[in-house]
């Protein structure tokens, strides 16, 4: 009946009644009647019938039921089960016949009350359902034929079938009722529910081995609370382990959420419901009304069982469809060892809790690390870091972890080495995982989630723009060096004014000893000046005219999408990003791009037509000035000498009309420089403002989980990390001139330091690096790396979590611990699997019972989780689905083969494990049942299981 999964829902049915339940018997034969060839004939369709329905159901136990018998179980057990003959007989197919033999059937009897209800006086019914280790010859011998009933004859009979008869002869005898000696016996016999459970209690061989069930939405539900007869209804529900009831509201009351203390006190314990289809006839046969299917959480034996009395709320359900069905793309379902050292057979891990427990290196740690490390070795990695923890000695050759879905290979997972919780740092001024943990809660709130998505994307695009603006200033720079070089190559304007005014003032005089008139003269100069201005001038607008005719025309971009200064089209993104509306989104941005290129081209055109009217109106007038200067020079040139020094004049003119370019493009890119500085520096001040908007929404919003955490977040300046990058960047000689001059100390810079005026004249000192107070920049550094380093995003958002009045770099190691659990196991709402190596490590007996263990039942039902412990409190306080017991080969701990082996199965199975022929397996494993092997390896763990049965106050018997 073991399963290596441990304990996983199953269909029960605990109500089949056998064709020896006379009493609405219509099955077609009645086996009292037969002879035994036919009753061996009929018997054979009924039990074929019964298992062929239950494999088709996917049945995994049943409850024989009788009235006031056993004779079918009886007769089910032994002359078929325990017949291997009758098996092939009846069940040719041997995949079939062995699907039967694993199906788990238990007695249930059901008894008639002599305690009568209702107007039509109805007795109620009582089923006592036996554990299938007791005997049959135990239970009628020391239990039926112990019960008494009322003889019409006068005193008291046991509760024997001849006695049954009896009765049945006098009534017929008296009131000739119709119907054989028993049935009519079974129709009136009734028995005491004090005697019941005196007889119960009072033999030590039923102990723990027998459950009572009591159907109370039957007659019993007919007793008024208030009524006289409430004591009866009172005392029966108090004797009873579980209730028969597929009504949710009875279930819901029965489990008595948030009023334990007081069920307890009135009624003994907690009832869990159970419910079965209450057959008598084969197309009644696990089909239960409404199709409410009695659903439990554990392995298919009596001690299963008993776990839905431990654990009344988890262990059992009543619905059409299997419970608490996970994603199986979230569960791990085993790890194979690639690996001499251990075992060939996969290790399998339950869908809700699995724990793994064993002695001292024993392999338990290895096991959970090698299944993460399989799934995840980067960040496997990472997490150990974090913990201050090295990978185990022992190297593990290979290993594929096989998920539930049937693939292999790495998935997301929450893996937590031991130490983690306690050696986690929280570095205000780093991503600590501290700082993921807690921003990993808070991103499931939609607003959190929004804002933060808007932070990256405004961060991401200004560290690109800030970088693109670095890069163009360089660019920049060095554009001005060569044009202030051109200029002190070349000269400048003043240069060439002083030469001109010389040498018209030699033409001057040269003029009038000539006969040239003083007013040609200066006419003369002056044409010359406006000529050589308006042939700039056109030469300037033609320019502009040719590169308005080159600039491409926009095309529309989204920012979060650049991947450089210019900018690429969205459209590599959207097939990956909006499968559905790309189609949509394309459309639109060619509607939107043919828009823009129209206005463009229209606008373009125009103000070329404008550039195009000012050239041509300058042409006119240049050759209005040209007339005028030929008639002009005509005169002027009429000396020699005048005319070469007209030529130099119009010479040093053109040269002055060159320098002016010049320097007019120098001071445009000094325009440009400052306004990238001013950009640059302006950068850190948006960087702050996006950390605060966002920080912000995360106040405002907190989380909306059941907690009593509070959330905060402060944007945090990565103080040491700026200073490293100084002192790695410049000569740390200089800090102290800079200091003096600049009133900042590079060296122990203060929180409130950094902004605007600090980066300012860091810049200042980097540009006056041969001044006093300047910074000379190290060798491996540029000047463009160092403002990219400078400008970075030197903000973090640290996020903060309190308990009570502490942060959590205030708590104390245990309560730190227990935070971090609560947030990662209770809070966080992936699915994905959790792993945890030794929680308790990090935590105080209290906190593992009251805190963790309450964190890990509520998740489990929604996540797989799978721990490595010592603590029995955690194994049964959480009530795990799986145990698994890690061991290595060793003096007097020897290994059936390999030199790790691990054994798994449910908290309930206490078997131990035989071959074919019934001898022990080999290997210290195979010697104990799991549930000895438990109390063995975990400390407290007899006192852990005790408490576990009590826990809800339940009747011992």
């Amino acid at each position: 009946m073991s399963c290596a999964y441990g304990a996983i829902w199953r269909k029960w049915d605990f109500h089949i009644h056998t064709p020896y339940s006379i009493l609405n018997n219509n099955y077609g034969f009645n086996p009292f009647e037969m002879d035994e060839s036919m009753l061996e004939s009929a018997f054979d369709e009924f039990v074929t019938t019964l298992f062929t329905k239950a494999i088709d159901n996917n049945i995994a136990a049943i409850g024989i039921t009788d009235y006031f018998m056993l004779e079918g179980y009886k007769r089910i057990k032994h002359k078929y089960l325990a017949s291997p003959e009758k098996m092939q007989q009846c069940f040719p197919d041997e995949e079939l016949r062995n699907r039967v033999l694993n199906i788990y059937i238990f007695p249930n009897i059901e008894l008639r009350l002599d305690t009568f209800v209702g107007k039509g006086s109805k007795s109620v019914n009582y089923h006592v359902i036996f554990s299938d280790d007791v005997s049959e010859s135990d239970i009628e011998e020391n239990f039926l034929n112990q019960l008494e009933f009322k003889h019409d004859a006068g005193g008291k009979r046991p509760l024997t079938l001849s006695n049954i008869r009896e009765l049945g002869k006098v009534i017929k005898s008296n009131n000739g009722n119709p119907g054989s000696e028993l049935l009519v016996g079974l129709e009136n016999v009734t028995v005491s529910y004090d005697r019941i459970l005196d007889v119960l209690q009072k033999n030590p061989s039923f102990e723990g081995k027998y459950l009572i069930a009591i159907p109370v939405d039957e007659d019993l539900s007919q007793i008024p609370w208030a009524g006289r007869d409430y004591q009866t209804r009172h005392n029966l529900y108090k004797q009873s382990n579980v209730f028969l009831s597929a009504n949710d509201r009875t279930a819901k009351w029965a489990l008595a959420k948030g009023r334990e203390e007081q069920q307890i006190r009135e009624f003994g314990s907690i009832k869990p419901c159970i419910w079965g289809s209450d057959a008598h006839e084969y197309s009644k046969m696990f089909c239960p009304d409404a199709n409410k299917h009695c659903w439990i959480k554990a392995e298919p034996t009596f001690e299963g069982l008993m776990q839905i009395v431990y654990e009344p709320e988890a262990r059992v359900r009543i619905q059409p469809n299997q419970p608490g069905e996970k994603d199986s793309h979230q569960i791990i379902d085993s790890i194979t060892f690639i690996d001499d050292n251990f075992q060939l057979e996969p290790v399998v891990f339950n869908e809700s809790l699995t724990c793994i427990i064993g002695g001292k290196s024993t392999g338990k740690s290895l096991l959970l690390r090698q299944l993460a490390y399989t799934i995840d070795s980067q960040y496997v990695t990472e997490q150990e870091r974090t913990a201050l923890s090295s990978r185990t000695s022992f190297a593990v050759k290979s290993a594929t972890v096989k998920w539930r879905d049937g693939t292999t290979g790495g998935r997301k997972i929450v893996y937590i080495p031991q130490t983690y919780l306690n050696k986690t740092i929280d570095n205000p001024e780093e991503s600590t995982a501290i700082n993921q943990i807690i921003e990993g809660v808070l991103l499931q709130e939609p607003d959190i989630k929004a804002a933060h998505s808007v932070l990256v994307e405004t961060t991401e695009r200004m560290k690109k723009r800030t970088q693109a603006d670095i890069q163009m200033l360089i660019s920049e720079l060095q554009k001005l060096r060569s044009t202030e070089e051109d200029i002190k190559r070349e000269g400048t304007t003043d240069t060439y004014l002083t030469t001109i005014k010389t040498l018209e003032s030699e033409r001057t005089e040269l003029a009038e000893k000539v006969n040239v008139s003083q007013e040609d003269i200066d006419r003369f100069g002056e044409l010359e000046k406006l000529i050589q201005g308006l042939s700039t001038t056109i030469s300037v607008l033609s320019t502009e005219m040719k590169k308005l005719s080159e600039i491409p025309y926009p095309e529309i971009v989204i920012p979060r999408y650049f991947q450089s200064t210019d900018g690429i089209s969205i459209e590599h993104a959207f097939d990956e990003d909006f499968p559905q509306s790309s189609g949509t989104l394309y459309a639109l941005i060619k509607i939107i791009n043919d828009k823009i290129v129209t206005d463009w081209n229209t606008s373009i055109s125009a103000i070329k037509d404008k550039i195009m009217e000012e050239i041509e109106d300058h042409k006119k007038e240049l050759a209005q000035y040209k007339l005028e200067y030929d008639n002009l020079k005509s005169r002027v040139d009429q000396s020699e000498q005048l005319q070469k020094l007209t030529a130099r004049i119009a010479d040093e003119g053109t040269k002055l009309q060159e320098a002016k370019v010049r320097e007019a493009q120098r001071d445009s890119i000094r325009e440009k420089i400052c306004e990238l500085r001013k950009n640059i520096l302006a950068s850190q001040i948006e960087y702050n403002s996006a950390y605060e908007e966002y920080g912000k929404v995360v106040r405002t919003t907190g989380t909306k989980k059941n907690t009593t955490l509070i959330f905060d977040v402060k944007v945090i300046w990565k103080r040491e990390q700026f200073m490293s990058i100084l002192s790695d960047m410049f000569n740390n000689r200089n800090f102290a001139p800079f200091r003096y001059k600049y009133n900042f100390d590079l060296s122990e810079l203060k929180d409130n330091d950094y902004g605007f005026d600090l980066l300012d004249n860091i810049w200042k000192a980097i540009d006056e690096s041969q001044s006093y107070g300047g910074l000379s920049i190290k060798a491996g550094y540029t000047f463009e790396k160092t403002l990219q380093q400078l400008f970075d995003n030197w903000y973090n958002i640290h996020y903060i979590v309190k308990s009570g009045n502490d942060t959590i770099e205030e708590m104390s190691p245990g309560k730190k611990a227990l935070v971090l659990l609560e947030l990662l196991i209770s809070l966080e709402e992936s699915k994905c699997p959790i792993l945890i190596d030794q929680p308790e490590d990090d935590l105080d007996n209290r906190s593992i019972y009251d805190d963790l263990v309450q964190f890990i039942r509520r998740r489990k039902q929604e996540r797989q989780i799978i721990i490595v412990t010592h603590n029995a409190n955690i194994v049964l306080g959480a009530d795990a689905e799986e145990i698994i017991i890690a061991n290595q080969d060793g003096k007097d701990t020897e290994n059936a083969q390999k030199r790790f082996e691990y054994r798994s199965g449910a908290i309930e199975n206490d078997e131990v494990p035989v071959d074919i022929s019934g001898k022990n397996l080999p290997g210290i494993l195979n010697q104990k049942g799991l549930q000895t092997q438990i109390c063995d390896i975990l400390e407290g763990g007899k006192v852990a299981f005790q408490l576990r049965r009590n826990k809800y106050a339940v009747i011992t018997q």
